[in-house]
């Protein structure tokens, strides 16, 4: 197939891109082929993705509580999210072998959209989430447990 073909059926048959302009940003990109019917890489669209960390953590021993950003309590409020964006990891630690689950609620909930559990340790995570959440979602990050001085890293990725 000759990368003139090949382009012809990226923007025939994909969607995703389209000659003349459409309704997304990806869709309104031309791609342009080289005097020698090459595939323009100068002209290809970029995508841009951000990845945000946000700390949570309380000193000293915490059961069964709410965890601060900064030196505000969580509860209730938490962070607010500017953006769209996709929960994708949780990382939890504490200062001793403890057993305590870390959960991720959002707007309120007493129910988790996203749990790491330690068991008999000093910390444990997860990368494997994919969670949605959108602009205006409030994020809180609840202690289900004991833990000694817990620090919590929640990742966002936003494109």
């Amino acid at each position: 197939m000759t990368s003139h073909s090949l382009v012809h059926s990226i923007i025939s048959n994909s969607g995703a891109i389209k000659k003349n302009g459409g309704s997304s940003s990806l869709e309104n990109y031309v791609l342009k082929l080289d005097e020698n019917g090459k595939l323009d890489a100068s002209f290809l669209p970029t995508i841009a993705i951000n990845r945000e960390y946000v700390p949570f953590g309380r000193t000293g021993v915490t059961t069964d509580q709410y965890l601060k950003v900064g030196e505000v309590y969580s509860n209730l409020t938490g962070i607010r999210l500017p953006d769209d964006g996709t929960l994708i990891a949780v990382s939890a630690q504490n200062s001793a072998a403890n057993t305590f689950d870390i959960e991720v609620r959002i707007n309120g909930s007493l129910s988790s959209i996203a749990t790491v559990s330690v068991v008999a340790a000093l910390g444990n995570h997860d990368s494997s989430f994919a969670y949605p959440l959108f602009a205006g979602d409030y994020v809180a990050v609840y202690c289900s447990g004991t833990a000694e001085d817990p620090v919590v890293l929640l990742r966002f990725e936003a494109v």
